[in-house]
């Protein structure tokens, strides 16, 4: 991908940390993104990154963004009210270690119709973005519902921007770092 005004000249994330699972990790092949703490990996949980923060770099940090959730249902088939606690949980010790920072949750992008796991679907992750807009709300949390430029009318993914209806091609990571900024500047 070429470097754009969004990854390397524009200030905006000059001041961010990201916390997220393998969608996130991506950001780590974004040469921009080389000296931006970025605590992301394949099948990050929540419950595993607020165990992580102790021992994560993360300097002179305005703004964290977090994308998390989809492990937490893949693997522990977890219940909104745990979904919701854990989030919480997360954002919490987020405040206290980071308490002038502004946070910043991600919807859970949805996933291509032709994606097929058991646990996984676009009529389950939209009833956790429901619950985790709704807490986002009433803790004065900002809420970015990042679908919009992947998503196909019916709300799933786009094929055509994943490789395996899940996660987004390396591509496609300026139009989602650029939906990020736009939320949060004109929120």
């Amino acid at each position: 991908m070429a470097e754009t005004k969004e990854t390397s000249e524009h200030s905006f994330f000059q001041t961010a940390a990201f916390i997220g699972d393998s969608i996130t990790q991506g950001l780590t092949l974004l040469e921009a993104f080389d000296t931006r703490p970025i605590m992301a990996n394949l099948g990050l949980t929540l419950a595993k990154a607020k165990n992580n923060l102790e021992d994560w770099k993360a300097d002179r940090v305005e703004t964290i963004f977090i994308l998390l959730g989809i492990n937490d249902m893949t693997y522990y088939d977890m219940d909104i009210e745990t979904y919701i606690t854990r989030y919480d949980d997360l954002l919490s010790a987020l405040r206290e270690r980071f308490p002038t920072a502004v946070l910043v949750v991600q919807s859970i992008l949805p996933v291509a119709s032709t994606y097929n796991h058991p646990k996984i679907n676009n009529e389950i992750i939209t009833t956790f973005n429901a619950a985790l807009k709704e807490y986002c709300l009433q803790h004065e949390v900002l809420f970015a519902e990042i679908c919009q430029p992947f998503c196909l009318e019916d709300g799933s993914l786009n094929p055509n921007f994943s490789p395996d209806g899940l996660h987004l091609f390396y591509q496609f990571y300026g139009a989602w770092l650029a939906q990020l900024e736009y939320i949060v500047e004109y929120s």
